[in-house]
């Protein structure tokens, strides 16, 4: 490529397009709240309103059907009494350990930019993935019998583990919608985004409570449950965000390259010959 009149390192309007480190999708300035609900059109937003769905459903199941689990696995009212009764209390120790855990990692990650919150999102819910695969299995190995002690260890720690997934939504999901959407938007945009766990919140427990109906075990939940993870797994590793924020970075675009123009020094202008 030759140059002639100025200099190569000079600004060309295709340089000046945004950051490389910027979501295509970040907005910078306050929306109106007509302009703010354009992002339930965005695909990304979609996706992870999807998600986030997946991951509270999972969560949700063991916190509302935590005593009729360990029952139908033990099978022994009694024993549900003694060790199901600290499943909950167990989750939220496991809740407290990835807030701190995972707000942490979040902030490694988005200074060395090893890998995107949302890909890190993503290997959490394959490992989830698998451990409800566990749960699937040994609902059904002890389905008619009766657990040992070393069965019961294990499923009380796979399913109280899942307050460790519930609690790192709750850091890394935040961090994601004000990366890749801009932070002046942020309460509307997190506002919207948990409609996805209000409806989770109340479709979980009826849905759950319709499979042991018909089943008399949560094999079939667990097993389904592992599924959707695995899928969302796909989506938030696999997908990266590559929209624009609807009618607003085009815009935005416009203005700036209109601000280099403006803001250039008085140089001959640049012919390039390829």
């Amino acid at each position: 490529r030759r140059v002639h009149g100025g200099t190569e390192s000079q600004p060309l309007l295709g340089a000046v397009a945004q950051p490389l480190d910027e979501s295509p999708s970040a907005v910078h300035e306050e929306l109106s709240t007509g302009r703010a609900l354009r992002v339930l059109l965005h695909p990304y937003f979609l996706l992870l309103f999807v998600t986030e769905f997946i991951a509270f459903v999972a969560a949700l199941c063991l916190l509302t059907q935590a005593s009729q689990m360990w029952s139908s696995f033990t099978g022994s009212q009694h024993r549900a009494s003694a060790l199901g009764d600290q499943l909950l209390p167990a989750f939220s120790y496991w809740n407290v350990a990835a807030s701190l855990g995972c707000g942490a990692v979040g902030d490694i990650l988005r200074r060395t930019r090893v890998m995107s919150l949302a890909a890190f999102v993503g290997g959490m819910f394959a490992v989830y993935s698998l451990i409800y695969v566990a749960l699937g299995v040994l609902t059904v190995a002890h389905r008619h019998s009766v657990p040992s002690n070393g069965a019961e260890i294990a499923y009380f720690t796979l399913a109280s583990s899942a307050g460790f997934l519930f609690g790192g939504l709750l850091v890394l999901f935040p961090s994601i919608i004000a990366h890749e959407f801009g932070q002046p938007n942020f309460g509307i945009f997190f506002g919207l985004l948990n409609i996805s766990p209000s409806i989770a919140a109340f479709s979980t427990a009826p849905v759950m409570g319709a499979i042991f109906s018909a089943r008399g075990s949560y094999d079939v939940a667990f097993f389904s449950i592992a599924a959707l993870l695995a899928f969302g797994a796909v989506l938030l590793i696999a997908v990266t965000n590559k929209w624009p924020y609807p009618g607003y970075a085009r815009q935005k675009a416009g203005v700036r390259a209109a601000a280099v123009l403006a803001s250039a020094p008085n140089t001959p202008p640049v012919r390039v010959t390829v």
